[in-house]
């Protein structure tokens, strides 16, 4: 049997152990992003899993501290700068494969209006990669045209 993502991003020592799996890769940037440890372990950053004497363990301290660092955590703290903003969009597909998004999604729009902060959320039929490029691709029928309408150059 093939090792778990989970596994493999905990027992990897090198870039080359990932071996190119996308969510053993997006654990260890996710870790690299909300708990570096610069200098410590093969990438520079805690883990929220380790190999316990016998199993695959949580490590719970890291998991709260990617919880504090979450957009839904950190938005108490940074509505002045986002009312500074001259726009805000997100969208996620309702199918999507990581569980949390969609839910996330709709906490942060509905936090985001409760605050006040101008922006746009929009959910799709699809799951994380759905109708994003290509001519009707959300890239090019939405994310363009906002970036046209917000940005000054």
């Amino acid at each position: 049997m093939a090792a778990r993502t989970s596994d493999l991003a905990s027992r990897a020592t090198s870039r080359a152990a990932l071996k190119n799996d996308f969510n053993a890769i997006r654990i260890v940037a996710t870790a690299r992003a909300f708990s570096p440890a610069p200098g410590k372990g093969a990438f520079g950053a805690a883990l929220p899993r380790f190999f316990g004497p016998d199993s695959l363990a949580r490590r719970d301290a890291v998991l709260a501290q990617w919880g504090a660092a979450s957009p839904l955590a950190l938005l108490p703290t940074h509505l002045a700068s986002l009312r500074l903003l001259r726009g805000l969009a997100f969208d996620w597909g309702e199918q999507d494969q990581f569980r949390h998004i969609p839910a996330a999604c709709r906490m942060l729009d509905v936090q985001l209006s409760a605050y006040g902060i101008p922006h746009s959320a929009e959910s799709y039929e699809g799951n994380h990669g759905s109708r994003i490029m290509g001519r009707d691709g959300r890239i090019y029928q939405k994310l363009l045209p906002f970036f046209n309408q917000h940005l000054q150059f």
